[in-house]
């Protein structure tokens, strides 16, 4: 039985040593050459210094060397940092200086970046450049050059209670948290998955192109190796290359946003991707129109991930069979699914006592997958879990067939005129409207209301949005005290690198 995350990866490198595990750039790795190489990174860590406990960073785009670094910082009782690439360079210092990293692996398209960074942490004392060149300096050196110099380091005792990976938080309500996550973390949310999903097949191949400094990312190249299943990897989100993968006809699984979901169903026909045989999506609402005619066009199997980096990955999820019953139950297609294996979820009302059935609170989750608490932030912590639960910040209800349901972020909830306005229900009212390119609901001060109910609108090309058209549109369906008095016009929404959308912004651009 697999204790921790190495056991994984050997008990599938010994029965498959030859089988092709990772494909990226045509570059193919072996699930045999991945544990060496692996092993020759975790040589060169310990070779360098690292000591149990400490964290090395990643600063670049999805990469094969990443998963080699995971797995060899794990090997040699170190942990890896995922850096998001699409911060700013004060961002990634701070997140450096908060994971005390003494050593740097940058991709070509980080060089300069990483640079800057030694130059401003005296902390760095290695950097290592993977596919690109080497500047002059003693700090610097090639990555297969290191990787390959050292010796493979021997098996070593790791613990399923050492942190095996480390996120950081998107940083939506401030800076990102770090969030450690265990070996036995990692493999009490496969068993979760499994649960609802079963096991990915191993002639399976699947397509990765979501961030691996994101849950969404990293879980799957992860999965893939528990199951021998092959991984095709993307360095980032191109939309030309995702549909040419999916049309190749050797795609069968791949994971995206809402976002790109809405992107691809314009420009693909019925059949066109025949090998496809399930999308796993997830980091925000969906529309049900949009659902329909995503399974419609695609014609494969949908499951929703409800997640967070603090649980690992997935809370809940919509099954294959959840989407098809939702054609004749159509509340299934807003719920976010059930938890499986030893995930519990619980809605509590501000005092702390649970809601009645059907009646709207906090989610909060227990299971073997929550973090322990956030890397060097106590008062986040205690924040954040509270006898064994995690507090997830969303609000949300539980049907009675024990589905669940994300009403908002507890945060976006509006209270006008001592009234609870739930954003999302105010967007689900409007998304079959037909001169709104998308929206989204916010809370602005307001000396009478306290808080006054703001539509965010993005109109359609050549259409002239009118508050009082979108306000008769919404009080058939609506109770009057939840209709937008405010309306406001943009260009765009803001939404951070996973497609979320980022409430904050609208709130602090319009104050």
């Amino acid at each position: 039985m697999a204790h921790t995350m190495i056991d994984v990866l050997d008990a599938t490198a010994d029965r498959l040593p030859d089988s092709p595990y990772c494909e990226y750039e045509g570059r193919v790795t072996t699930f045999g050459a991945f544990r060496l190489q692996s092993r020759r990174v975790a040589g060169a860590l310990v070779a360098g210094g690292l000591q149990p406990g400490e964290r090395v960073a990643w600063l670049g785009k999805n990469c094969d060397r990443l998963l080699e670094l995971i797995f060899g910082a794990a090997m040699a009782r170190g942990t890896c940092v995922v850096l998001n690439w699409r911060l700013a360079l004060t961002e990634w210092q701070d997140i450096l200086l908060d994971s005390g990293a003494r050593v740097l692996v940058v991709d070509a398209d980080f060089i300069e970046a990483a640079g800057t960074l030694a130059e401003r942490l005296p902390q760095i004392t290695r950097i290592v450049a993977v596919d690109a060149g080497v500047p002059a300096d003693a700090r610097w050196v090639d990555y297969a050059a290191w990787r390959d110099g050292a010796a493979a380091l021997p098996p070593q005792p790791v613990r399923a209670d050492d942190d095996f990976l480390q996120l950081y938080t998107s940083g939506t309500t401030g800076r990102p948290k770090g969030v450690p996550q265990t070996h036995a973390m990692h493999l009490s949310q496969r068993a979760q998955w499994e649960a609802r999903l079963g096991p990915l097949p191993p002639d399976d191949r699947v397509l990765v192109f979501m961030p691996c400094f994101h849950a969404a990312g990293i879980t799957y190249p992860l999965f893939a190796l528990a199951y021998g299943t092959q991984v095709v990897l993307h360095r980032s989100a191109d939309p030309a290359r995702i549909m040419a993968a999916l049309a190749s006809g050797r795609i069968r699984t791949t994971v995206m946003v809402p976002t790109l979901m809405a992107m691809l169903v314009q420009k693909v026909q019925p059949g066109q991707f025949p090998a496809l045989q399930r999308i796993h999506y997830g980091a925000s609402a969906v529309d049900p129109q949009l659902l329909a005619r995503v399974m419609d066009v695609f014609g494969c199997d949908l499951a929703q991930i409800y997640a967070a980096t603090e649980t690992t990955a997935a809370l809940s999820i919509l099954t294959p069979d959840d989407h098809r019953a939702g054609r004749q139950r159509p509340q299934l297609w807003t719920s976010a699914g059930k938890p499986g294996g030893d995930a519990q979820l619980r809605i509590v009302v501000p005092d702390g006592q649970d809601a009645a059935p059907g009646e709207a609170g906090e989610i909060l989750v227990r299971s073997g997958s929550i973090l322990r608490g956030y890397w060097r932030n106590p008062q986040a912590s205690a924040d954040a879990l509270h006898d064994g639960w995690y507090r997830t910040g969303d609000v949300g209800r539980i049907d009675a067939d024990g589905y669940v349901h994300v009403m908002d972020r507890l945060k976006d909830m509006i209270i006008s005129g001592g009234e609870n306005v739930y954003s999302s229900e105010v967007e689900n009212a409007l998304a079959d409207h037909p001169d709104l390119a998308e929206c989204a609901v916010i809370g602005l001060p307001d000396a009478h209301w306290g808080e006054v109910v703001t539509l965010c609108a993005v109109p359609r090309p050549g259409v002239t949005l009118d508050l009082t058209a979108i306000q008769d549109h919404l009080r058939a369906r609506l109770a009057g005290f939840k209709v937008p008095r405010r309306l406001e016009l943009l260009s765009a929404l803001p939404r951070n690198p996973m497609g979320k959308l980022q409430k904050q912004l609208l709130r602090a651009s319009l104050r």
